[in-house]
């Protein structure tokens, strides 16, 4: 599985600018060209600074990037103040650079726009709030933005304004800019995806259809959505570039463990949306990015009355990832005919 990386020894700003240009070179056909990515979220050793380098070095085997919110990096918690900004520590920001150099891990970018909670819901707020930790991400090493994007009670017009100049921050900017499919935000319905795609064509997506799944209440299989599901599923694999590879049912957003029997339907359900999506990138000559998005609690569901988790956090994102791979290797992930 091969992977473009810069040297990490250049300034970030440079690294950034050339693995964004790279990132969009043909490639392999097949799916010759997998990049597995870990998220941080859950991670305990994470919030200790002082342990990133060595936890980072320690996911590279199985990993070829990292996703962070730009927050987790800079300060530990979502400090916004009601400004849909925040500030960097740069002792942290530091301590990040050589953890990411050391590793040889690309970073992918998590934006909050406006935080978490979300702080406003105007739309000219969420465009400065977008420019300002795209800006500081770049800064901070990315090669990629996975974005959350404004408030789902936006209006059309909102929603095609925001998006208009979130198009002109990444021309500015030269990275790669991914909007998340995400509930409470602008992207929050297959609807509103769809109304961007038609206005901007070159907007990208991180698919992550759990959070379609419990908001729709089904896995897209009753009788009613035969006609109008698969279409969809085409035009987000499109536009996909990042797939959050975490699979949630009609009631929850995330199964207690990914390898349970019970939960084996679905999850081979997910994976054939996956397969649509990334028999896509191959045949557009894109990497095709693979991050196992599981999360503690209370995406993790727990037990009653003592709140311990029902799963391994650690442990599922894992079986996902070795599970996914395997997958690729036997040939399995080809679109259906």
């Amino acid at each position: 599985m091969a992977m473009v990386v810069a040297s990490r020894r250049r300034s970030p700003s440079a690294a950034s600018l050339c693995i964004a240009w790279l990132w969009l070179l043909p490639v392999a056909n097949a799916l010759d060209d997998v990049r597995m990515v870990r998220t941080a979220w859950g991670v305990d050793e994470f919030e200790r600074p002082e342990q990133w380098t060595q936890w980072m070095v320690g996911i590279s085997e199985l990993y070829q990037g990292v996703e962070v919110p730009t927050w987790v990096v800079c300060s530990g918690f979502p400090s916004y103040d009601g400004t849909c900004m925040h500030a960097c520590n740069a002792t942290r920001a530091a301590l990040f650079a050589e953890a990411l150099e050391t590793s040889g891990l690309f970073y992918v970018a998590q934006v909050h726009v406006c935080g978490v909670p979300i702080a406003s819901a105007k739309v000219e707020d969420s465009i400065a709030s977008l420019r300002a930790q795209a800006t500081l991400a770049k800064e901070l090493g990315a090669t990629m933005l996975n974005v959350h994007d404004g408030v789902d009670i936006w209006g059309d017009a909102d929603v095609l304004r925001y998006f208009a100049a979130a198009v002109d921050i990444e021309d500015s900017l030269g990275l790669v800019v991914a909007h998340e499919t995400h509930r409470t935000r602008a992207l929050a319905t297959p609807r509103t995806t769809l109304l961007v795609l038609d206005a901007f064509p070159t907007v990208k997506l991180t698919a992550d259809l759990s959070h379609w799944v419990i908001a729709a209440e089904r896995a897209f299989d009753y009788p009613s959505d035969a006609a109008y599901w698969p279409p969809i599923l085409e035009r987000v694999a499109n536009a996909t570039v990042l797939t959050h590879a975490r699979v949630g049912s009609a009631e929850a957003i995330q199964v207690n463990d990914p390898s349970a029997p019970e939960h084996a339907a679905l999850v081979e359900a997910y994976e054939r949306w996956w397969n649509v999506i990334w028999s896509r990138q191959a045949a557009l000559g894109r990497p095709v990015l693979i991050e196992p998005e599981f999360g503690p609690a209370p995406y993790l569901p727990t037990a009653p009355h003592t709140a311990m988790p029902l799963a391994d956090l650690a442990k599922a994102v894992e079986y996902m990832s070795r599970r996914q791979l395997r997958r690729i290797e036997r040939g399995e992930c080809a679109a259906p005919a």
